[in-house]
């Protein structure tokens, strides 16, 4: 009796049964099985064994390893570390077409618009016909990375446009509190100037003193000099010294009157302080207001780059002409190209 190996189609165990039977019991498992189904697994699992045994390489890597572990680090986004697996799987299996395209998206995996480098005449030619229509156009854009591109571009510019924003209304509110403070400022500079102008009248009154009591010194002295040539001396001396007291009176009167007072005095220093305030506060208001002005601008060509940027993503996706970067990882597992080269 002549005994073949065989598989047990339910457990796996492996048997010696005679060929020439048509059923048998597994010694294993103790379920009956059909001697030709079994022997048939037995031959179709050790022929693959055998295969995948016969294309392991001298670093101990099949053709489908490589593939599983440059597309893992494609996914981790080690596109250094998957640019080697598909370097390495391109040298040891040249036919296989899913090394060079697996290296193209390693070594063009951080920019969303890129060209496939076909490595070779060669590696164009394996490459499956569903690939050469856009390799051939020489460009292909990556969906996901190319909108999540254009998201984190949109959102750097609308932190720009909030923190313009920000600028603008914190500017607009210097402007206003300065409107405020110039506003109490000119009202207290107008009850500085009221004092101030007393002391100016006060002392236009007292010059006017100083210059009638001198007047009148000279004039009362020329009257004395004559009364007291035409009668007796005496009567024009007490009339000279009447009339020069009266004089002097006048003069120490104008000359305390045209003195400025300690709160005049005062008043005159708030009223240039309140003016180089009020100046100032101005000029920066001026300035200001011309930042905000720029900074509407800048807002202005914020939103246009924001509904460029959109109009053109928008373009850019209905060309046709990109894919995902997770479709072109499936067809690198061949969920969509089932096909050996």
């Amino acid at each position: 009796m002549a005994l073949i190996k065989a598989e047990c189609t339910n457990c796996g165990g492996t048997l010696e049964i005679d060929a020439g039977k048509d059923a048998a019991i597994c010694p294993h498992c103790g379920s009956a099985f059909v001697v030709e189904k079994a022997i048939n697994q037995y031959i179709t699992n050790h022929q693959t064994i055998n295969k995948i045994e016969n294309a392991v390489i001298q670093n101990g890597f099949s053709e489908d390893k490589y593939t599983e572990n440059g597309i893992t680090q494609l996914k981790l986004e080690k596109y250094q570390d998957a640019q080697d697996t598909f370097r390495k799987m391109s040298q040891d299996y040249p036919n296989n077409w899913k090394s060079w395209v697996g290296l193209s998206v390693a070594e063009n995996g951080m920019s969303h618009k890129m060209k496939l480098s076909i490595i070779s005449d060669k590696s164009f030619n394996i490459v499956p016909e569903q690939w050469k229509n856009f390799i051939g156009d020489g460009k292909v854009f990556w969906e996901d990375t190319y909108i999540k591109e254009c998201e984190e571009e949109k959102q750097r510019l609308q932190q720009k446009i909030k923190n313009t924003m920000d600028k603008i209304d914190s500017d607009w509110f210097d402007i206003q509190q300065n409107d405020g403070n110039l506003q109490l400022w000119k009202k207290q500079r107008s009850g500085f100037e009221n004092i101030v102008d007393e002391g100016q009248k006060r002392k236009g009154l007292g010059k006017i003193f100083i210059i009638g009591g001198s007047a009148f010194f000279v004039v009362g002295s020329i009257v004395a000099l004559i009364v007291a040539v035409s009668s007796s001396g005496g009567v024009g001396c007490l009339l000279w010294f009447i009339l020069s007291a009266i004089a002097v009176f006048l003069i120490i009167w104008g000359i305390r009157l045209s003195r400025w007072k300690p709160e005049e005095a005062q008043a005159i220093s708030k009223v240039d302080a309140l003016n180089r305030s009020i100046k100032q506060t101005m000029e920066n208001n001026r300035n200001t207001q011309a930042e905000i002005d720029m900074n509407k601008a800048f807002l202005d060509d914020l939103n246009k780059q924001i509904t460029k940027l959109d109009n053109d993503k928008e373009e850019e996706l209905s060309n046709g002409n990109h894919i995902t970067l997770s479709y072109y990882i499936d067809i690198l597992e061949e969920k969509v190209i089932q096909e050996e080269i």
